[in-house]
């Protein structure tokens, strides 16, 4: 019996790293990564280029933060809440474990961990972090189509259609 919670409890993990992994990995402002670069190396003015680069690498920088903090403030949710469920399942089932010491200190830690995870998400505003660098990555992208169309009149009025959004 323990082989076959250990293959289960292999498989969950494994799927975890996966999924943790594809969401890394998964791409990101593509269509402007792709045609901002084109649009810079495109460009004859050195002070424009340089201009270009820094807003590029801003985005790519709050991008990368805002993924970052994303896996770190969801996976501490989800990771306490899966720790939580998991203590109550290993004290409620009777053929888990046979050991009842080994089995209240196990729920103990993982209710202890659980708890932990809130409290520094909560104390240190991970999901706050998380919603500036998404809201600098946003207004970074719109920076970044307002200077390739800064010299196109009609497509500089569109961009400004909203006049509830400033940058």
């Amino acid at each position: 019996m323990p082989v076959r919670w250990l293959i289960v409890t292999s498989l969950l993990i494994g799927i975890a790293i996966a999924i943790a992994w594809l969401s890394i990995h998964a791409p990101r402002g593509v269509v402007l990564l792709k045609h901002f670069k084109e649009y810079l190396d495109a460009l004859q003015n050195d002070e424009h280029k340089r201009i270009g680069s820094i807003i590029f690498d801003s985005y790519n920088e709050y991008r990368t933060d805002a993924r970052n903090w994303s896996a770190v403030t969801f996976g501490s949710l989800f990771l306490s809440a899966a720790l939580s469920a998991c203590a109550g399942v290993i004290l409620k089932l009777e053929f888990f474990l046979r050991n009842e010491h080994f089995k209240k200190d196990l729920a103990a830690i993982m209710a202890m961990i659980a708890a932990l995870l809130v409290t520094l998400s909560t104390v240190g505003g991970f999901h706050q972090r998380w919603t500036t660098n998404r809201l600098a990555a946003a207004k970074m992208e719109r920076l970044a189509y307002l200077f390739m169309a800064a010299g196109r009149t009609g497509s500089r009025n569109f961009f400004r259609s909203d006049p509830g959004y400033r940058l």
